[in-house]
């Protein structure tokens, strides 16, 4: 009895020791959930060291001005071709801008024979929207149904003005599903722009460095002062702008 009982206590203990050291590694597999270098953060759930700005837009809440445009609980609801939200930034030569944007309609048409959108735009509150005569103008255009052009239709492409002279990028070809939330990320500096969905790099293209423009504007969706719709009925959300 002696014997069996020393070894009752000795395998009791040996048990308690194994759940000390499970319960500890537990603790330790916790944090893995969180967002490493590899992993982007959402920006509702960590903000960027470098952010200007972020916002979820599901909140009824923005630091923009908008225009044609209502909250929802998916974010801000753009509408027609007339809806944007416009954000003023210190000028930021070296810089991002991401969002999230959903609704996006194959062979977008509207009478007519084509249809180009404006779906991010950048320029100088001081300086204008002039094609002509402002220094800095950026837009990222998303293209519908061109007649005659199936190396143009669907299309995202980009087009930038840097001291005042205009670069004009490649049509690059893209598929869009109404249903599908994608995330747009649009980098600028080093005499590049660069142009990301879902990660992917879509398009780019070079300009004179720096853009720089006073009083910085970032506008998504319509943009007027060029005479441009946005794509119809999208909806925005979870919108973070800063520096590279």
């Amino acid at each position: 009895m002696t014997g069996f009982s020393t070894w009752s206590q000795a395998s009791k203990l040996i048990v308690l020791v194994l759940a000390v050291v499970l319960v500890f590694v537990g603790c330790g597999d916790s944090d893995n959930d969180s967002p490493t270098a590899t992993t982007s953060a959402s920006p509702t759930e960590s903000v960027p060291p470098n952010a200007i700005l972020s916002e979820s837009l599901q909140d009824g809440q923005t630091d923009g001005t908008i225009n044609a445009a209502t909250f929802t609980d998916e974010g801000l609801h753009l509408f027609g071709g007339d809806g944007f939200i416009t954000y003023s930034i210190p000028t930021t030569s070296a810089g991002y801008a991401e969002f999230s944007a959903k609704g996006f309609v194959q062979d977008e048409l509207y009478g007519g024979t084509e249809f180009k959108a404006a779906l991010f735009t950048m320029w100088s509150g001081n300086d204008g929207y002039d094609y002509a005569n402002a220094p800095f103008i950026l837009e990222v255009r998303k293209f519908g149904y061109i007649e005659g052009r199936p190396d143009a239709s669907n299309c995202l492409t980009v087009r930038v003005k840097s001291q005042g002279v205009w670069e004009h990028g490649h049509f690059n070809i893209v598929g869009w599903d109404p249903s599908v939330n994608y995330r747009f990320r649009i980098e600028w500096g080093g005499g590049e722009v660069r142009v990301y969905r879902d990660g992917q790099l879509i398009t780019s293209e070079m300009y004179i460095d720096p853009f720089a423009p006073s009083n910085h504007q970032v506008q998504i969706g319509a943009q007027p002062r060029g005479r441009k719709e946005g794509p119809h009925d999208i909806v925005i959300s979870d919108v973070v702008i800063g520096t590279l």
